[in-house]
């Protein structure tokens, strides 16, 4: 063969602006980009720029011992030494990583009788923190405000996402602790380095697992014995952050504040430094903000003060995505929650309402703002009484309506052992009232989420005049349910039934009747869904085995789906083995979970005595 066949000149696919052209318009996969830099030598190379422009480094504070077998992040001193090196044999100079993350660390940085690794840890900053875009600072330690000032304000200019996620800080001074709810312009003008590229910021203020176990505080105890002043939220105001990231557009906050006592004061004092920004300094301030998540705001049972939701009204973020927890609103929380959504009726895009479980019962409430903008609406716990929110979401593409504990699964991880489940089977469809509806059809609905309410057929047939193109479902099933379903929904990609009240019957469309004839019609079954792609079963709620899956319920309703790439099945303790064997082959690069119903109790006792 000639020695140029392989060359670039004949191959495309050794070709520079070839391999350049394909990589930068594929969508970033590590696991697909993994494989490629296996293929050669060059295609290492040649895909090595964008490796390093979106893979993170795990930079630690801990030197990695000579005899460890597997190597979780490197150490900052190697790093460091990597980037001096004159060689450059990993060319981290000529491509740089940019997304870093930083865990363990103790920075006690600009402090006198400091040992060398405290040195190194300063240049690490000034070295490296101008080629970070990306930085997530995971269980460190500040014992300075102005080191915390430093990283994230001065010696990272060009950070465009920055998570803070269960850090300790020992504050320089008590009053810092009323400084913080107290701010004014005054002590914060607009800074000289406001960093206009960040656009995520997200922050989680518990003190990580680093401490959690007694040795570990023992033994940071007696290293520090000043351990118990370590704080859980940053030593800098809110108004101080958000002069220097006045453009964000993501932001998350989560767990605020053990260290000041009052949450709401805290959240509440976000707000107006933002209000104070605009009316003196910046009135741009996160005018772009687009997501907020507030879901874990908090970790006591504390609500929000009444004036959360005028607060919004004044701000007017153009929210499009918005999740928090409606059990942290104010004792009048249908008319916050009703305002915060009329606020961003005409903006917000996807909605996500979560409950915790520690709280008193949510009031129900109805949804009556006009939402023409929502298409993703979520709510992990029953706010409404009913479906006529529907009427409100005219372009809906996916709803789900469950709580978020209700998994398939127990948390013996087994689907069939039904002792200690409760069942939420609040019955939303059936006290929703069809007839207002008018007409209403939701053509861009794929995806509906249900509870365990057990559907009716008539049911299903009202549900699809209202949405005809589901693609995904999951709801309880019995028989008669399940037959109008698979003569419904025929396009169905997804089904989930959670709870399982399907005999082998509704199934295999079986009609019983007393005479048998050779041309006897059948019942829409799930053959009729021929596009299947996951077909899942939920909790058993009737406890007897009958409901699990038989050998002809498998070998007629199953097998004939081609398209399945995912299972998951109860099965009758009858089913025989070589039908498990079968199912093993046919669906053998299926993603699948299976398991076996338990057999009834025998009564009596079984040897006889």
């Amino acid at each position: 063969m000639d020695s140029t066949a392989l060359s670039g000149d004949r191959n495309p696919l050794l070709n520079h602006v070839v391999l350049q052209t394909i990589f930068k318009t594929m969508k970033f996969n590590v696991k697909d980009f993994s494989n490629f830099r296996l293929v050669s030598s060059f295609w290492h190379e040649e895909s090595l720029p964008i490796w390093r422009q979106n893979t993170e480094l795990l930079v630690t504070a801990i030197k990695r011992p000579k005899n460890a077998t597997t190597a979780v992040g490197i150490y900052h001193d190697d790093y460091l030494k990597l980037l001096e090196s004159r060689k450059d044999p990993y060319q981290l100079r000529k491509y740089p990583y940019h997304h870093y993350k930083v865990q363990r660390w103790e920075l006690q940085l600009k402090s006198k009788g400091r040992g060398h690794r405290y040195r190194r840890q300063q240049i690490f900053w000034e070295k490296v923190g101008p080629l970070m875009t990306h930085l997530v600072i995971d269980e460190c330690t500040f014992f300075k405000a102005d080191d915390f000032r430093n990283v994230i304000f001065n010696w990272t200019p060009s950070l465009q996402s920055l998570t803070l996620y269960k850090n300790a800080f020992k504050c320089d001074r008590p009053s810092d602790a009323v400084a913080r709810l107290d701010p004014t312009i005054k002590e914060h003008q607009k800074p000289t380095n406001v960093q206009k590229n960040l656009t995520r910021f997200q922050i989680d203020c518990v003190i990580g697992s680093y401490f959690s176990s007694n040795q570990d505080i023992q033994v940071l105890h007696r290293s520090y014995p000043y351990f118990w002043a370590f704080w859980s939220e940053p030593p800098v105001t809110w108004m101080e952050i958000f002069l220097h990231f006045p453009n964000i557009t993501r932001m998350r906050i989560d767990n605020i504040s053990q260290k000041y006592g009052d949450t709401p004061a805290e959240f509440l004092e976000l707000l107006k430094s933002i209000e104070k920004i605009r009316n003196e300094v910046d009135p741009e301030c996160l005018s772009n903000l687009i997501e907020l998540d507030i879901e874990n705001l908090q970790r006591r049972s504390t609500m929000l003060p009444q004036n959360i939701a005028n607060c919004f009204q004044r701000l007017k973020f153009p929210l499009k995505k918005l999740q928090l927890d409606a059990a942290c609103l104010p004792s009048g929380g249908k008319e916050a929650l009703e305002h915060m959504l009329e606020t961003h009726s005409g903006t917000l895009e996807t909605l996500l309402v979560a409950r915790s479980v520690y709280w008193p019962k949510f009031t129900r409430f109805q949804f009556r703002t006009q939402m023409q903008a929502l298409t993703i609406l979520d709510f992990s716990t029953n706010i409404v009484t009913n479906l006529g929110f529907l009427k409100q979401t005219p372009n809906l593409k996916s709803c789900s309506l469950n709580f978020k504990e209700d998994g398939f699964y127990p948390t013996d991880s087994n689907p069939c052992n039904c002792k200690n489940i409760q069942y939420d089977c609040y019955p939303l469809v059936r006290k929703t009232n069809f007839e207002e509806f008018n007409q209403l059809v939701l053509p861009d609905l794929e995806k509906l989420y249900l509870g365990k309410e057990i559907l009716t057929g008539t049911q299903i047939f009202q549900l699809g005049n209202i949405m005809p193109n589901l693609k995904e479902v999951r709801m309880g099933l019995g028989n008669n349910g399940f037959s109008t379903l698979c003569q419904v929904w025929k396009g169905l990609k997804v089904l989930k039934i959670h709870a399982f009240q399907v005999q082998e019957k509704a199934i295999l469309g079986v009609i019983q009747t007393k005479t048998k004839s050779k041309n006897q019609s059948r019942l829409p079954n799930l053959t009729d869904l021929k596009d299947l792609e996951s077909f899942e079963m939920g909790f058993l709620k009737d406890k007897t085995f009958k409901l699990g899956l038989t050998n002809d319920s498998i070998l007629f309703g199953l097998f004939p789906l081609t398209n399945l790439k995912n299972i998951q099945l109860c099965l009758s303790p009858l089913v025989s083995d070589e039908v498990l064997d079968q199912i093993e082959s046919r669906f053998r690069n299926c993603k699948k979970l299976i398991f076996k119903c338990k057999p009834p109790p025998v009564l009596g006792n079984p040897d006889g005595f």
